[in-house]
């Protein structure tokens, strides 16, 4: 079963035209997203990284992921001003306290 999108990490970097893009991709989406929606926006603290973003933006989902304690879907994207649009989504999956402890055992 596909969850519901939790977090979002955002390429919008505070400029008008994307802010509303990603408006508009929440409002015809919003059967897809969870209610509260987590929306990060990694430009707003470090600036906007140019070519580098979309590198970063799953980076910072991979490891947001690793923290999750619940099955939770982190969706990516990333925008340009050429007009290139690009998103993945990341799902989380809890393991099972069985094949947690058997990947133990296997280990040692």
């Amino acid at each position: 079963m596909q969850h519901p999108i939790d977090t979002i990490y955002s390429s919008e970097n505070g400029e008008s035209q994307w802010a509303k893009e990603l408006a508009i991709a929440i409002i015809r989406n919003n059967d897809a997203l969870t209610s509260p929606l987590n929306v990060l926006k990694p430009a707003q603290c470090y600036g906007d990284m140019g070519a580098a973003n979309g590198s970063v933006l799953l980076a910072l989902a991979i490891e947001k992921s690793r923290q999750q304690k619940a099955n939770k879907q982190i969706m990516v994207y990333s925008s340009s001003d050429s007009g290139a649009r690009g998103a993945l989504c990341l799902t989380t999956e809890m393991a099972s306290a069985a094949s947690v402890k058997n990947n133990n055992r296997d280990s040692v």
